[in-house]
């Protein structure tokens, strides 16, 4: 089955740290989700991907699976991606038996991990 985009993610969504070298790997988190609704229903996967082209080409992460049983189906999960160099583009792609689908929402966003603090410091008095 082909995979076909359904839309680029804006540049201002992605992760760019400052200071990304050339041959330099890092990992960035994204959460991904689509409501995709079919026109028809059969028992075949239908496959949403988060693709990304970095400094050693385009590459794909299969986000989740689901048969098209359903007339409408939520397919979503955190896509781990490992980089090199500059995050240039991304997007996102379903891979679908199916000719006719809609997509009702998309949404791409970074896992945005809070930082641990340490816990405060208690002074007694006695």
């Amino acid at each position: 089955m082909p995979i076909l985009k359904l839309t680029d993610v804006p540049e201002h969504i992605l992760d760019k740290p400052a200071g990304i070298k050339t041959g330099t790997q890092w990992q960035s988190e994204y959460n991904v989700a689509a409501w995709i609704r079919f026109d028809q229903t059969n028992s075949d996967l239908s496959k949403l991907y988060l693709v990304w082209v970095d400094e050693q080409g385009e590459h794909r992460h299969c986000v989740d699976q689901c048969s098209t049983s359903s007339v409408s189906s939520l397919l979503s999960g955190i896509a781990r991606l490992k980089i090199v160099g500059t995050l240039r583009s991304m997007s996102v792609a379903l891979s679908t038996p199916h000719t006719t689908y809609h997509v009702d929402e998309l949404y791409v966003q970074p896992v945005r991990k809070e930082a641990t603090k340490p816990p405060k410091k208690r002074l007694f008095e006695m």
